[in-house]
């Protein structure tokens, strides 16, 4: 059975139920004769041959700001046999949007795409894209694309028809000549690179036909766009040499920041499957619909006042989930090196498998939507890459239709907080990403550092220190920012990476960093909340839900102070050697473990909070930075961060666990983060703080 519910996304309201479908046959016949909503439910289930029954469900609470679209979600439900109990997978709600054919974003739909993405209509669209980029948008123009620069080495494309290409030193180059980028993944295949023994052929000239599928695509990008030069990582960096290697990784910023644009693989595993794709069953854009249904035929299920269906008219329907699948999800978008190039890039030109993706700092469009994609159907990884990234550009005020007053008030109140939090939001979704090489792990963000560097000196971030050195390699310590490096110190880990120890087999950053890790981690936990406070879309939602709290609500109290760092890097940023003297009051615990060996809580006896006594055998919530295999453990507690909410209502205590350190005498090891909260009865930071008043004030070095 096809069950549904549709309600603004500006309410929050009962669930209201439909049948769209009873049967699984019906559903399979809606599809045969070409019913377009039917059509796309089953392309997002990923075309399956047989179909089960399915459900509308309830879709979640989002920004209220977008009250006039309307969600319609729906659940597959597999079907069951009467005479079992036998407990089924359900998948993930499908959801579709609905909108007034009245928009904007409507005006500018297109509704059918040619059956191949490298056909003349597709590549037309984003070198239409290109060029109204390169006329009209004043942000893009005048960025680091606009100025001339090439890179060490590029392939010249020639010009269509020409047989041959050749590897060129930018040094016998005309300065003003233009460049594209290849953003591709390498996978297991092996391709052909620059090396000593192929330096000379590939100087001399070479066949297109002796590239991989994905170059050979690239080079036909280039020539229809009369690009002359293209940078391909594996033809213009020795592949032999890791001088070559270091010095050139250390140019990233400006390889992909200064191209005319980048061409992103985005749907290849490897070079083999190349750019363009068969579309076999073609996505249609948003279909035009008339809603026809009057509010006064379900008078005992709605609030007149809230119009929870919408009214009757003319709208649009449209998925959502395009944009997670074609490029969120795609292959190339889960390497870490790709989040870099993504956001260094001024102009992207995405080949997922589906559908054409242009992304400028002006427009995100796709053949679907050609003057613009709609916000609300962007993926959340997405909108946090793209948020921090725009954000450098609005700061910068060169961005014509958003000066910067037009900043959400919280934010141009402390537009520091704000750029810190986005950061995290990044390191979290970076941390999720693969590597080939475990030390790349820094080195493939130190473009990204960079450039949230200098956002952070631009909104005047260490003013107040004139004698304080604010180079990059002074500010940015193993992966965390100086200014708020005790805060860093209080780094969790969220997930945990398949098929990888906890930490890199070779040294690649001292314990206290979140670059010690394999896992996915997060910031501090009063980061977390403060960070919602400072996000400007989470500062919209939280007006219409109990989360009230607000810019000052949260003081927070530094519970130790670090007296020295010193952390050694190679020129591309990767870390070889650190430590940290802290001053700080440890004392030493005893902590229980789960039977994962993940997490854990203090022992503790003889708790007392005011006229309230009682004994807690468990205290506070430990998560460790590596398994360990034991039921009890003892380690030094360090409280770093005291966070007071509104006066003392209540508090939020964090630090970090160590201990001896194996490797050198008389130092210590980060293994683990803890938290309590007052107001939690399993997790009282009162027990927590009074155990720290009670230590002796120390100095220790945590490497």
């Amino acid at each position: 059975m096809l069950r549904g519910e549709s309600e603004s996304l500006g309410e929050i309201m009962e669930a209201e139920l439909f049948v769209h479908h009873w049967h699984a046959e019906s559903f399979d016949e809606a599809i045969k004769i070409g019913c377009p909503l039917c059509l796309r439910l089953w392309a997002t289930m990923g075309r399956p041959s047989t179909l089960c029954a399915t459900t509308f469900h309830k879709p979640s609470r989002v920004n209220d700001s977008l009250s006039d679209l309307f969600e319609m979600s729906f659940h597959q439900i597999p079907e069951q046999s009467p005479d079992t109990l036998e407990l089924m997978s359900i998948p993930g709600p499908i959801r579709m949007h609905l909108f007034p054919s009245n928009t904007n974003v409507s005006h500018s739909i297109k509704s059918e795409l040619s059956s191949n993405t490298g056909s003349e209509s597709a590549l037309t669209f984003l070198e239409g894209k290109l060029a109204e980029c390169q006329a009209s948008h004043t942000q893009c123009c005048t960025g680091a694309a606009g100025k001339t620069y090439l890179p060490t080495r590029v392939i010249d494309v020639g010009e269509r028809g020409h047989e041959l290409i050749h590897l060129r030193n930018s040094s016998d180059i005309a300065g003003d000549s233009k460049y594209a980028a290849l953003s591709h993944c390498w996978g297991g295949q092996q391709i052909i690179t620059l090396n000593a023994l192929s330096e000379a052929s590939l100087r001399g000239g070479f066949t297109i036909q002796a590239l991989p599928q994905t170059f050979q695509d690239a080079v036909v990008v280039c020539r229809r766009n009369n690009v002359r030069y293209l940078w391909i990582d594996s033809l213009c960096i020795f592949q032999d040499s890791e001088e070559d290697w270091s010095r050139e990784s250390n140019c990233m910023q400006d390889v992909y920041s200064r191209g005319s644009f980048t061409i992103a693989a985005t749907a290849a595993h490897d070079g083999r499957e190349g750019l363009f794709f068969d579309r076999l069953n073609p996505r249609m854009g948003p279909v035009q619909i008339e809603i026809t249904w009057r509010a006064d035929e379900y008078p005992a299920r709605l609030d007149t006042e809230s119009k929870f269906l919408p009214e009757a008219g003319s709208y649009f329907f449209g998925d959502p989930t395009g944009f997670i699948q074609d490029i969120d999800q795609a292959p190339l978008n889960n390497r870490a090196w790709v989040v870099q190039e993504r956001y260094l890039s001024p102009r992207i030109m995405h080949f997922s498998r589906e559908v054409l993706y242009w992304e400028c700092a002006e427009c995100i469009a796709n053949e679907l939507y050609p003057n613009r994609f709609p916000d609300f159907m962007m993926g959340y990884e997405s909108k946090n890459l793209v948020g921090l990234k725009n954000f450098s550009l609005l700061s910068k005020g060169s961005r014509p239709h958003e000066p910067q007053a037009a900043l959400p008030g919280v934010v141009a109140h402390d537009p520091l907080s704000y750029i810190y939090t986005r950061w995290l939001r990044f390191r979290r979704l970076y941390t999720a990403c693969k590597r080939t090489r475990d030390q790349d792990l820094l080195v493939a963000l130190m473009g990204i550092a960079s450039n949230v560097h200098d956002l952070f000196l631009e909104h005047g971030l260490g003013q107040t220190n004139d004698d304080d050195d604010h180079t990059l390699s002074a500010s940015f310590i193993a992966g965390m920012w100086k200014h708020y490096l005790l805060i860093e110190l209080c780094w969790s880990i969220v997930s945990i990476a398949e098929q990888l120890p906890d930490r890199p087999a070779d040294w690649r950053a001292p314990t206290w960093s979140w670059a010690s890790s394999n896992n996915v981690v997060q910031g501090s936990i009063y980061q977390e909340i403060s960070g919602v406070i400072y996000d400007p879309e989470a500062f919209n939602f939280i007006n219409d839900t109990e989360f009230d709290l607000r810019p000052g609500d949260m003081k927070i109290q530094l519970t130790a102070e670090i007296l020295d760092t010193q952390v050694v890097n190679t020129l591309s940023g990767e870390v070889t050697s650190g430590h940290l003297r802290l001053k700080c009051s440890p004392f030493l615990v005893t902590v229980h473990l789960s039977t994962d060996g993940r997490f854990g809580a203090f022992e503790s006896t003889g708790f007392r909070h005011g006229d309230v006594e009682g004994t807690f055998s468990r205290v506070g919530k430990i998560v460790f930075d590596c398994v360990l295999h034991q039921e009890k453990v003892s380690a030094l507690s360090i409280v770093l961060v005291d966070t007071v909410v509104r006066n003392e209502e209540s508090h939020l205590v964090e630090g970090i666990l160590v201990k001896l350190s194996d490797q050198k005498d008389g130092a210590y090891e980060r293994i683990g983060h803890f938290s309590g909260g007052e107001q939690d009865e399993y997790t009282p930071a009162h027990w927590i703080l009074e155990q720290h008043k009670a230590a002796e004030v120390q100095e220790i070095t945590i490497i």
